[in-house]
């Protein structure tokens, strides 16, 4: 005859450590959901026809990304490089570019896309260097904050971690908009900068962790039980 028999030090352990489990499953599925939500509005904004830069993003007062149309001719001589994640197993920079604006002395910073460390110097890369008046349609959208792992840029290096505007803008010697602006992919010359990659994905990794916590939760639910259940002579 089986019988199931509680013991206090393994149950006060055990019941804690099932439900952090259940809540770290749960919040997992919450990340899921929540960029589900973020990846369906930037789908609306990439697939919406591109709309004049105007005047809700030069005073920086959009909801969320917006497709617009900007014409100006960039000012290579001041490009930004920000460390970027690596690519194909390729550390580099993302090039940002500030676009002074036609009939205006408004300069806009523009993400070009990926270069690899080699070719950081734009002299390296003449081919990519679009000359005199053109079109860039993007995605215009206030930069991210400053995170809790991001560390100092280095302006004298011409390496920053972070988009600060404010801290470019001393940096290039002009004031820009208070938006930035991601180009869409173009056929370059060289090939560099390389497009930015796609915002379109889907949940990515978040359901295969939250099944790992679930997963984990019930091993642990099983080894419980299976630990409180005796056997004893009838």
């Amino acid at each position: 005859m089986i019988q199931f028999r509680l013991t206090l030090w393994p149950t006060l352990i055990t019941v804690p450590m099932f439900g952090t489990l259940i809540a770290l499953g749960l919040w997992q599925l919450e990340r899921g959901a929540w960029k589900e939500a973020l990846i369906a509005d930037r789908v609306a904004a990439v697939t919406a026809d591109p709309r004049p830069l105007g005047d809700d993003a030069a005073k920086g007062a959009l909801l969320g990304p917006v497709r617009v149309e900007a014409r100006g001719s960039f000012r290579h001589d001041r490009e930004i490089h920000v460390i970027a994640p690596p690519r194909q197993g390729r550390s580099g920079y993302h090039v940002l570019t500030p676009l002074a604006l036609a009939d205006s002395d408004r300069w806009i910073l523009v993400d070009r896309g990926f270069v690899p460390a080699s070719r950081k110097e734009a002299l390296s890369r003449p081919g990519g260097q679009v000359e005199g008046p053109t079109t860039v349609i993007g995605l215009a959208q206030v930069p991210p904050r400053k995170r809790s792992f991001n560390v100092n840029n280095d302006p004298a290096k011409n390496e920053w971690t972070w988009v600060d505007l404010g801290s470019i803008s001393v940096a290039v010697g002009h004031p820009l908009l208070p938006v930035m602006l991601t180009a869409e992919p173009v056929s370059l010359p060289g090939g560099l900068p390389e497009a930015p990659p796609s915002i379109v994905d889907r949940w990515g990794p978040h359901v295969g962790y939250a099944l790992t916590w679930f997963g984990i939760a019930a091993a642990l639910l099983v080894i419980y039980i299976l630990f409180h259940m005796r056997r004893v002579r009838t």
